[in-house]
């Protein structure tokens, strides 16, 4: 959802012609949204108005990278001098587990204490893996999972 309020507010800075502060939002949005093809569009646009067009071919390249299938991306890239074959597709698992780590790093509470349940922890020890928690089932019995659907 935060990549979405960042591709608005970029939109809307670049309609009151806040273009520098529209490429640092839609920047911004490429950390959520780093599969979004509108943010690499708009950032290759951008680029293209205002004379830069090696950092256009750039933008549609990265995008292409992304979205091998984007029929704008495509057409950009050859616009702004992108020779043919397009260039290939990243791996998107890889990209999805990176900027989760990078949005949301995990820090657990016992690589900061050293301790586990009252016991100092040995460094040799492995460290068990705890069972994820299962959420509360809500709904009635015949269905379980919504509180609004009658049985």
């Amino acid at each position: 959802m935060r990549g979405e309020v960042h591709v608005g507010k970029a939109r809307a800075l670049k309609l009151m012609d806040r273009k520098a502060e529209a490429v640092v939002e839609f920047n911004n949005a490429l950390r959520y949204k780093f599969d979004s093809p509108d943010v690499f569009l708009a950032l290759a646009d951008h680029y293209r108005d205002t004379g830069d067009r090696q950092r256009a071919l750039e933008m549609a390249t990265e995008g292409l990278k992304h979205n091998p299938n984007s029929k704008g991306l495509k057409r950009r890239y050859t616009e702004f001098g992108g020779k043919l074959p397009y260039p290939e597709a990243v791996d998107k698992t890889m990209l999805a587990e990176e900027s989760k780590e990078e949005i949301n790093p995990e820090v657990k509470p016992e690589a900061v204490t050293g301790e586990i349940s009252g016991q100092a922890k040995d460094a040799d020890e492995p460290m068990a893996p705890t069972p994820p928690a299962e959420p509360a089932k809500i709904g009635t019995p015949k269905n379980p999972y919504c509180r609004f659907c009658p049985d």
